[in-house]
């Protein structure tokens, strides 16, 4: 009876636990909708009154020498400018927001690049007493002006206030916590009916399933360097920020390859496993590019129907590379299966040839042989962790040694890059910045495979909860760096322009990195909960994969 009690408040707890998460990653997802109201506070149409040195061609206003738009005429703090073109931008370009409000010293206040197609761009910034402002239109390199369609700008000042006293407040934060509720109900239900919620991890090394986390961590703090506009800031701290987190993301990137790779040397084919995983991308692709298409997006009839070819069309690198290989799997495992200590050594060199040296010299020479490709990369890195895993290497056990190893690749590309983007460029810069373009960057093998070793030798007692949250870390990369959604992510939800000045830019850009993180695996884990755990267990999936096993299955 006792037991049946603990048992019952411990259901309960986890229920009002989850619910509570569930608000919290709603409020976050939801944020400028409830916490923030707008006030236009002027809009005028592009017109002869604001535009200097254009003129209208019939489509489109056409640029000559010194073109810009020019704004002012307002009275009151503003926070946003907002431009809405009728017709789409025909090409990739870079807008730059100056404060002309004294026109012999005007300076930055954002620069962005919108991407070819969308019908809106957005500045947002902390409350400034503006004037006038100054806007440039230009290619996405910089080096030209470039013409767009008509259309308004407005300014708007943006004002938070995280408790207010009106219906509709109150009414939003009761339809938040309602869906909750109702999802938390969902979820309770169906991890009563099924017990296997954690897709087989539970019995995986937590060591690696924290390294998965940590790296994960990492490449969302890199996109947001990347995609997040801190690397396109002047000398400031956002720009400090995003050239420290640039070069571990790479490197990241690789030991998150390395984790799987691990698993599957030696490892047993599994169409389950090819299976779940396409669906996941394919139920992503989908839901994210309606998402970017529904918020007024860059999104084109053919770039909607190639979000349905996960493998070949519009969804994300990676996770395309990642399926091709798991359908190729079956065949390296048993070409590799059976080979001696010599002719994996040879294997691994002839796919270092194809790779990595061939990019290394094409850097070099100019002129780069098309055979290299992510794919190839996933294969590398399978045919490396064969080797490792088949004959060790002795000092990659040594935990210090690999902390080292990964400290100094880390050095590195990080002087590397500081003076490339710094203006310290030299033909030799461009050389070492070259071959750490990519990936497929050696620096970037050598510092991933030894981050991995180093999480490898690290013992720590088996955690549910690390391998719970595991589960959901490729869910998290698929959400945030979806190829059509990014943008609108980084630009519109998460907003990453508005602390840049703030003195506390540091605790936000933390803050914010963990927040994207955490709402996303609670994304992804409602997604397995609800929809993936039930599509597993039906007749149909067992079938197929009954199917695939048979036509794949070893004859010995």
């Amino acid at each position: 009876m006792n037991k049946d009690i603990k048992t019952g408040k411990r259901e309960i707890g986890s229920f009002i636990l989850v619910t509570i998460i569930l608000f919290i990653a709603g409020l976050f997802m939801f944020c400028n909708q409830i916490f923030y109201t707008e006030q236009q506070i002027d809009v005028k149409k592009f017109e002869d009154t604001v535009l200097n040195a254009y003129y209208w061609d019939g489509e489109q206003y056409v640029p000559g020498e010194d073109a810009a738009l020019y704004y002012g005429g307002y009275d009151g703090t503003i926070n946003e400018v907002e431009l809405m073109f009728e017709s789409r931008l025909k090409e990739d370009t870079t807008i730059s927001l100056y404060d002309a409000s004294n026109m012999e010293e005007q300076y930055l206040i954002e620069q962005k690049v919108v991407r070819k197609g969308y019908k809106s761009a957005c500045f947002y910034f902390d409350d400034k007493q503006l004037s006038n402002v100054r806007i440039l239109f230009q290619s996405k390199d910089g080096n030209y002006n470039i013409a767009f369609p008509a259309g308004t700008i407005q300014v708007v000042e943006r004002s938070g206030n995280l408790i207010q006293k009106n219906r509709e407040y109150f009414l939003k934060l009761g339809v938040v916590f309602m869906f909750s509720v109702i999802l938390s109900l969902l979820l309770y239900i169906s991890e009563r009916k099924n017990k296997t919620a954690n897709n087989g991890r539970i019995s995986r090394d937590s060591n690696l399933e924290l390294l998965r986390i940590v790296c994960m961590l990492f490449l969302v703090a890199h996109h947001f360097a990347v995609h997040g506009g801190l690397l396109g800031q002047s000398d400031s701290l956002p720009k400090t920020f995003g050239l420290i987190f640039l070069p571990v993301g790479k490197i990241c990137f690789i030991a998150f390859i390395a984790i799987s790779m691990y698993f599957l040397a030696d490892g047993k084919n599994s169409s389950k496993r090819f299976l779940k995983c396409w669906l996941e991308v394919l139920f992503y692709s989908v839901i994210l590019t309606g998402l970017t298409w529904l918020f007024g997006g860059c999104v084109s009839w053919k770039g909607f129907i190639s979000c349905f070819f996960v493998m070949t069309g519009n969804s994300h690198g990676f996770a395309a590379s990642y399926l091709l290989f798991l359908l190729i799997y079956p065949f390296v495992l048993k070409a590799t299966k059976n080979c001696t200590k010599k002719q994996a050594r040879y294997l691994l060199l002839f796919l270092f040839m194809v790779q990595i040296f061939s990019k290394i010299l094409g850097t070099w020479t100019g002129y780069t042989q098309p055979i290299a490709s992510e794919l190839v990369l996933f294969i590398f890195c399978y045919v490396l962790s064969m080797n490792l895993k088949r004959y060790p290497v002795v000092l990659l056990d040594n935990k210090w040694f690999d902390f080292a190893v990964v400290l100094l690749v880390y050095l590195y590309v990080y002087v590397i890059n500081v003076a490339a983007y710094s203006g310290n460029v030299s033909e030799t810069t461009n050389f070492l910045r070259g071959i750490t373009a990519d990936e497929s960057s050696i620096f970037f093998i050598i510092g991933g495979y030894a981050l991995f070793y180093l999480f490898k030798n690290i013992h720590i007692p088996q955690s549910k909860m690390i391998n719970t949250i595991s589960a959901s870390t490729f869910g998290v990369l698929l959400i945030h760096d979806h190829n059509f959604f990014r943008h609108l992510f980084w630009n519109e939800v998460v907003r990453t322009q508005i602390h840049f000045k703030s003195a506390l830019f540091a605790i936000w850009f933390v803050v914010i990195v963990l927040i994207v993180f955490g709402v996303c695996a609670v994304i992804d884990y409602i997604r397995r909960i609800l929809l993936e755990n039930q599509i597993v267990t039906t007749k149909c999936f067992k079938a197929l994969v009954s199917k695939l096993d048979g036509v794949l299955e070893d004859e010995n």
